[in-house]
């Protein structure tokens, strides 16, 4: 059991996925990307425009050196770039 974070083309195809434990009180992708903390069983998906994910990538370096999160933004990112479209997150 713990987080998931999934993060997805506007087709619904997989681009990157990042897992915390539940035992994890620190999760700096909740934070950078503005999501709070969700209560088990809860699910959110949001859409995130490049500059979007370029800003949490910004915020993510003042926080977190953790190259596993670092990674999931970056695989956004190039998405974001070669696709011209939102990437949607999903959280639970």
């Amino acid at each position: 059991m713990g987080y998931s974070i999934q993060a997805n083309t506007a087709s619904g195809v997989e681009i990157d996925y990042f897992h915390y434990n539940s035992k994890e009180t620190d999760r700096p992708l909740h934070k950078v990307l503005g999501v709070g903390y969700l209560k088990d069983q809860t699910r959110l998906t949001r859409p995130y425009s490049l500059g979007n994910l370029l800003e949490a990538k910004s915020k993510l370096m003042d926080i977190s050196n953790t190259l596993g999160e670092q990674d999931f933004l970056d695989r956004a990112i190039s998405e974001a770039k070669d696709s011209r479209k939102p990437i949607y997150i999903t959280f639970n």
